[in-house]
Protein backbone atom coordinates (compact mmCIF):
# COMPACT_ATOMS: atom_id res chain seq x y z
CA UNK A 1 0.00 0.00 0.00
CA UNK A 2 2.87 2.39 0.80
CA UNK A 3 4.44 1.81 -2.61
CA UNK A 4 1.23 2.96 -4.34
CA UNK A 5 1.16 6.06 -2.17
CA UNK A 6 4.75 6.95 -3.11
CA UNK A 7 4.12 6.07 -6.74
CA UNK A 8 1.22 8.53 -6.99
CA UNK A 9 2.44 11.34 -4.73
CA UNK A 10 6.00 11.65 -6.02
CA UNK A 11 4.98 12.86 -9.52
CA UNK A 12 2.53 15.33 -7.95
CA UNK A 13 5.25 16.76 -5.73
CA UNK A 14 7.68 17.10 -8.64
CA UNK A 15 5.04 18.70 -10.88
CA UNK A 16 3.95 21.21 -8.23
CA UNK A 17 7.55 22.17 -7.43
CA UNK A 18 8.18 22.88 -11.13
CA UNK A 19 5.17 25.18 -11.28
CA UNK A 20 6.22 26.97 -8.12
CA UNK A 21 9.84 27.46 -9.22
CA UNK A 22 8.84 28.90 -12.63
CA UNK A 23 6.44 31.31 -10.95
CA UNK A 24 9.13 32.48 -8.53
CA UNK A 25 11.65 32.89 -11.36
CA UNK A 26 9.28 35.07 -13.35
CA UNK A 27 8.70 37.34 -10.35
CA UNK A 28 12.40 37.76 -9.52
CA UNK A 29 13.86 37.97 -13.04
CA UNK A 30 13.69 41.23 -15.01
CA UNK A 31 12.47 40.52 -18.53
CA UNK A 32 12.82 43.16 -21.24
CA UNK A 33 9.26 42.65 -22.49
CA UNK A 34 8.04 43.83 -19.06
CA UNK A 35 10.23 46.95 -19.09
CA UNK A 36 8.94 50.41 -19.97
CA UNK A 37 11.96 50.98 -22.25
CA UNK A 38 11.14 47.95 -24.44
CA UNK A 39 10.25 48.73 -28.07
CA UNK A 40 8.54 45.88 -29.88
CA UNK A 41 9.48 45.18 -33.48
CA UNK A 42 6.34 46.19 -35.38
CA UNK A 43 7.82 46.09 -38.85
CA UNK A 44 6.07 44.20 -41.65
CA UNK A 45 8.84 41.61 -41.73
CA UNK A 46 8.48 40.93 -38.00
CA UNK A 47 5.03 39.38 -38.36
CA UNK A 48 5.30 35.80 -37.16
CA UNK A 49 8.59 36.49 -35.38
CA UNK A 50 8.58 36.52 -31.60
CA UNK A 51 9.56 39.32 -29.26
CA UNK A 52 13.25 38.45 -29.55
CA UNK A 53 13.95 41.38 -31.87
CA UNK A 54 12.70 44.07 -29.51
CA UNK A 55 14.86 47.13 -28.93
CA UNK A 56 15.70 49.31 -25.93
CA UNK A 57 14.94 53.05 -25.72
CA UNK A 58 17.88 53.60 -23.35
CA UNK A 59 20.66 52.50 -25.65
CA UNK A 60 21.06 53.87 -29.15
CA UNK A 61 23.55 55.21 -31.64
CA UNK A 62 22.99 58.57 -33.27
CA UNK A 63 23.33 58.50 -37.02
CA UNK A 64 24.35 61.95 -38.18
CA UNK A 65 23.27 62.66 -41.73
CA UNK A 66 24.68 66.18 -41.64
CA UNK A 67 27.76 65.73 -43.78
CA UNK A 68 26.24 67.99 -46.47
CA UNK A 69 25.20 70.76 -44.04
CA UNK A 70 28.23 72.93 -44.71
CA UNK A 71 27.60 72.62 -48.44
CA UNK A 72 23.84 73.07 -48.64
CA UNK A 73 22.98 74.82 -45.35
CA UNK A 74 20.10 72.38 -44.87
CA UNK A 75 20.04 70.63 -41.51
CA UNK A 76 18.74 67.05 -41.61
CA UNK A 77 17.10 65.27 -38.70
CA UNK A 78 19.24 63.14 -36.43
CA UNK A 79 18.26 59.48 -36.56
CA UNK A 80 18.45 57.23 -33.51
CA UNK A 81 19.34 53.58 -34.10
CA UNK A 82 18.15 51.67 -31.04
CA UNK A 83 20.11 48.63 -29.87
CA UNK A 84 18.52 45.20 -29.63
CA UNK A 85 17.55 44.12 -26.11
CA UNK A 86 19.61 40.95 -26.49
CA UNK A 87 22.76 43.04 -27.03
CA UNK A 88 21.99 45.28 -24.05
CA UNK A 89 21.38 42.32 -21.77
CA UNK A 90 24.55 40.60 -22.94
CA UNK A 91 26.73 43.61 -22.11
CA UNK A 92 27.44 44.35 -18.42
CA UNK A 93 28.22 48.00 -19.27
CA UNK A 94 24.63 48.39 -20.43
CA UNK A 95 21.74 46.61 -18.71
CA UNK A 96 23.51 43.29 -18.20
CA UNK A 97 22.12 39.92 -17.25
CA UNK A 98 20.66 41.37 -14.05
CA UNK A 99 18.68 44.04 -15.92
CA UNK A 100 20.01 46.92 -13.80
CA UNK A 101 18.16 49.58 -15.83
CA UNK A 102 14.84 47.70 -15.66
CA UNK A 103 11.73 49.75 -14.84
CA UNK A 104 8.46 47.82 -14.76
CA UNK A 105 6.01 49.29 -17.25
CA UNK A 106 3.09 48.39 -14.99
CA UNK A 107 4.26 50.81 -12.28
CA UNK A 108 3.83 54.52 -12.75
Amino acid sequence: MQSYFILFTLPLIIFSSKLFSNNILHKTQNFCVDCKFYISDNSFLAIGVGKEFGKCKLYYDVEDNDRDFLVTGIKKEVEKKYKYCSICRDNDNMCGKQGIQFVNKKTK
